[in-house]
């Protein structure tokens, strides 16, 4: 068994030293132990971008593999991201065999929307399962748009396809206008991967909540993943729809899980992401567990940061981000093999 040093960020030396039969690995100039994957789990709620995939890419083949073999351990995983449950299929389990997707949901829009896959074909369901945005009449909508357009002109943006977002980076030479729209619908999202400093977003944040505040559209903006302004649904949050379906007794059913399953849920729940500093989408979905629950940090961040009494802590391999992920998981194969 390995541990966790106190600190979360391993100890000032290299070497190894044992403690009460646990050995803890020790890198040059700073370690901790390589977490071990917690077989018990049942359920895994992950982060999409940059987690999963890179942003607006598909899923790397060996990741996926790997995530293959969990499902068909009879394990459950839950998707979540700011973009539509379709897009996620497109990169995620549109790769999956089709036999498995059926123990996957996807909660798409920053948790407007969830949905499932058809547990005979294994096909997408075409309705969410859950969805906040049929509250919303076709006038606001229509408004809700017009508002992106004004935020577009007063800020002389430059709008482009969607792509990756180096390849944006590349095509634009960097210049702080340039942007991508991504319309999903229950979200809108600006993506400014140039601004880096964040100052164009910040002066758009407020111009759009005032804008939307004017116009009654229940809609918020919110800063998410790296590069992203979203124009959210009120009332929509990973927090929310994380909690919906661990309580509510349809959605594990869905997913072939039932509520005793879920106990002790220190052991048989595990989170995912790469933004878990307070007010950023991946912290929502460690609030929505119990304390106890284990939330695995694929990016280097301020730990000063996180929210107060959660579980969260570093990965620390050699990699990060998604290649973390997948290092995570093939330290996990090498372990069983021992």
């Amino acid at each position: 068994m390995t541990i966790l040093c106190p600190s979360g960020r391993g100890f000032p030396r290299s070497g190894a030293r044992e403690k009460s039969g646990e050995k803890i690995l020790i890198r040059e100039g700073y370690s901790q132990q390589m977490l071990g994957f917690n077989e018990n789990v049942r359920l895994i709620i992950t982060d999409v971008d940059d987690t999963v995939s890179r942003v607006y890419r598909k899923t790397d083949p060996k990741l996926i593999f790997e995530l293959e073999n969990l499902l068909s351990e009879g394990k459950s995983i839950v998707f979540t991201s700011g973009q539509s449950f379709r897009g996620i299929h497109e990169r995620i389990t549109s790769l999956i065999a089709p036999d498995l997707r059926k123990r996957c949901l996807l909660v798409g829009c920053l948790g407007a929307e969830i949905n499932r896959f058809d547990p005979k074909t294994g096909e997408l369901v075409e309705k969410p399962v859950f969805s906040l945005y049929g509250k919303v009449s076709a006038r606001k909508r229509g408004k809700w748009r017009e508002i992106v357009k004004q935020i577009v002109l007063e800020f002389d943006l430059k709008i482009f396809p969607i792509m990756p977002p180096e390849d944006f980076v590349r095509l634009t030479k960097g210049r702080k206008n340039s942007a991508m729209i991504a319309d999903r619908g229950p979200q809108i999202t600006f993506e400014l991967p140039n601004d880096t400093e964040g100052l164009l977003k910040a002066r758009m944040k407020k111009r759009a909540e005032l804008l939307l505040k004017k116009a009654g559209i229940p809609a918020r903006p919110t800063l998410g993943g790296v590069s992203a302004l979203d124009l959210r649904l009120d009332g929509a949050s990973k927090e929310l729809a994380v909690r919906k379906i661990l309580s509510e007794r349809k959605f594990l059913k869905m997913i072939g899980l039932e509520k005793r399953e879920m106990v002790p849920s220190e052991e048989r729940i595990e989170i995912w992401g790469d933004r878990f500093e307070k007010g950023l989408p991946d912290s929502e979905i460690s609030l929505a567990v119990p304390r106890g629950v284990r939330s695995i940090d694929f990016r280097d961040e301020d730990r000063k940061k996180f929210p107060k009494g959660r579980k969260i802590v570093f990965w620390d391999g050699k990699k990060r981000l998604s290649l973390g992920l997948l290092e995570y998981l093939k330290n996990r194969k090498k372990r069983r093999a021992v």
